[in-house]
This record gives C-alpha cells, sequence and structure tokens, in this order.
C-alpha cells in the first residue's frame, strides 16, 4: 500500500508532537512518502497529486483544517443539489486517514480516533492492518448570495454566533496567537456581547426518503414545506455528532447526526441572549434541551438558509465571509476513510 502522509507544521498540536515516531509506527503497514504543507491550500494541491499519482491512501497529520483541504483535493469539485444522489468520486480515490494534531479536531474523534496522536496512530496502525475503512456521507455549502465556489465540510457548517466566534479565533491565528479551548470559550462571551447584532434565519429543509424529522419545515419523501422554519442567533448543519468539543466534553445539538444519513439541523428559536446560554450550559451538561427554545430535523438531503440581515458563515472552522443565503446538500458515500469498525 502507497501512503502519502500530509503533515501541518503550523497545526496547533504540531510544536509538541515527535511526529517522526508517527510516521515509524505507520510505515509498517504502508510504503510512506511524506509532504509537508506550507501555505493555505496547499494540502488540496498535495492531494489533488496522490489522486493523480495513483496512492492508496492519503494520511493527514494536522487538524480539522488541513483534513477539509485535503478532501476538496480528492474530491475535486462538490456535486449540485441535483447531481449529489448520483454522484461518485473519482475513479480511483485515494482513502482518507486523519492523525490529529489540531485543536478539536472534530472530523478525527468522528471517525473513532481519540485525541492523542500516539495513541491514535496506534490505533489507525491496526485498523490499516485489518482492513478496516468505510464509506461516509460529506455535507457541501454553497453560498448563493453573495455566490461563490461550493465546499465540502466533513462535520458542520454554520451561521451566525457559531461562525462569529470561528472569525474571532481566526483573527487570534492571524495575529499569532494560540486558539485552545479556553479562547473559544472567552470569543464566545465577547460574541454575545452588547455589540452582537442578532440575526434571524429562514431555513426550509428537504427530508430524505423515510426520514424522521422533528421540530422543522419538512415532509418525508422529498417534499419541501412552503413554510419555513426560524432559528435566530445560531444555525449548525452536521453530518456527524459531537459538533464540537470543549477540551474533553462534547458539544452534541444534534445527537442523531451520522456518516450514514443525511444532515441533521439545530437551529436556536429565540433571539435573547440568556436563554442562548441557558441553552449552551444545557449542551455542556448533557440536560435535555428546552423544545421551546430549540428545533431539531434529522436525515435532510436539503437544506436552504436565508439570513436576515446577512449573516457570518463557516464549514468544518474555516471562515467564509457574511452570507445572506446558502443551499447544504448531503452527499452519500462521498469518502473512504480509514475508521473504527462498526
Amino acid at each position: 500500500m502507497r501512503a502519502l502522509i500530509l503533515v501541518n507544521p503550523a497545526a496547533t498540536g504540531m510544536r509538541r508532537l515527535r511526529r517522526g515516531d508517527l510516521i515509524n509506527l505507520l510505515s509498517t503497514v504502508a510504503a510512506i512518502e511524506v509532504a509537508e504543507t506550507s501555505r493555505p491550500g496547499h494540502a488540496v494541491e498535495l492531494a489533488a497529486k496522490a489522486v493523480v499519482e495513483d496512492y492508496d491512501l492519503v494520511i493527514t497529520i494536522g487538524g480539522d483544517g488541513t483534513a477539509n483541504e485535503t478532501v476538496h483535493g480528492l474530491l475535486g469539485t462538490p456535486p449540485s443539489a441535483a447531481e449529489a444522489a448520483t454522484w461518485s468520486p473519482p475513479e480511483r480515490t485515494p482513502a482518507l486517514a486523519i492523525l490529529p494534531a489540531g485543536n478539536a479536531n472534530v472530523f478525527a474523534r468522528a471517525l473513532g480516533l481519540p485525541n492523542q496522536p500516539r495513541r491514535a496512530a496506534r490505533m489507525l496502525r491496526q485498523w490499516l492492518a485489518a482492513g478496516h475503512r468505510r464509506r461516509i456521507s460529506l455535507g457541501v455549502l454553497h453560498v448563493t448570495d453573495p455566490a461563490s465556489s461550493a465546499r465540502w465540510f466533513t462535520f458542520s457548517a454554520g451561521f451566525g454566533l457559531d461562525a462569529d466566534v470561528v472569525r474571532r479565533i481566526a483573527q487570534l491565528r492571524a495575529a499569532g496567537r494560540r486558539a485552545d479551548s479556553a479562547q473559544y470559550v472567552a470569543q464566545t462571551i465577547a460574541a454575545l456581547g452588547p455589540r452582537h447584532p442578532g440575526g434571524r434565519f429562514l431555513v426550509y429543509t428537504r427530508a430524505a426518503p423515510d426520514a424522521r424529522v422533528a421540530g422543522a419545515s419538512a415532509t418525508p419523501g422529498g417534499a419541501t414545506h412552503p413554510e419555513p422554519a426560524i432559528a435566530h442567533q445560531l444555525l449548525v448543519i452536521t453530518n456527524t455528532t459531537p459538533w464540537t468539543y470543549l477540551g474533553p466534553i462534547p458539544l452534541a445539538p444534534t445527537p442523531d447526526a451520522s456518516f450514514d444519513t443525511g444532515l441533521d439541523v439545530f437551529g436556536l428559536r429565540t433571539p435573547r441572549i440568556v436563554p442562548t446560554i441557558t441553552t449552551a450550559l444545557r449542551l455542556l451538561t448533557g440536560r435535555r434541551l428546552n423544545p421551546a427554545r430549540t428545533w431539531r430535523a434529522h436525515d435532510l438531503d436539503l437544506v436552504s438558509v436565508a439570513a436576515e440581515p446577512a449573516a457570518p458563515a463557516h464549514a468544518d472552522g474555516e471562515y467564509l465571509g457574511v452570507v445572506r443565503s446558502a443551499e447544504l446538500i448531503a452527499v452519500p458515500s462521498a469518502l473512504s476513510v480509514i475508521a473504527a469498525p462498526r
């Protein structure tokens, strides 16, 4: 098996990581070559080259951003909503494996890996030796106003408060500051401050066949309901669970989300700050959410969002700017990954 390891030397966890040990572990189950990323977007180029050069496997050592770029390189241009159900990846696309070296490492942990790189490398070696791989669904975000290129996401996209925190964290990183869990908490509190502009999202959803939809404006069988659901402050779209982590604590507003189904949606009904904070605390402690303040939808193949006013957006923790409207689609069996046996 030929494997290309893509290393992001700027990832949060790389400073305390002896990557040579990880590479040596994996070299017992694959013929390893190593490439370093040197700039944003470089992993896209390197992964696309791995497809052309007929590698069997691409392994990333980095965070969620490195994994997302690699997916774009492996799969190329995402499909439209009309193409999603019949879309297939490029022929002989390498499988993807992740070694977590970022901050939250949501995608790696969703695949069943621990958040410790050395433990993850040992586990990954076992899975590779045993042939544990599976195909997973991914999401695609099409920003329609202002129009921009479609983007894959591996675990979540978000609008409003969630994306505003991502924007603030990106600014900190650009200034050379470290973005850890404490900073995420601090920036969330800052985003909820007196200058927080609020927001309102009209959400039209289309259910996949036989989907179970609760609290959103959708009907099973592919029909779109004419009346949208309404969310304030925050809108999260996921294709796995949890949505993110605060240190070791998983936050799971869409607990039924899965790589084997369509998209799940979580929205806040309330525009007020205090109930928003209360909901966040309930998520942290695993307590039941107040259905009067939140709504969820499960296993959707299409989610259309209109923001009033325009709102910040992100995909897999990468800030995408302010948008007025977007479509998010589920793409089944999009990517082959090395993952925990089911």
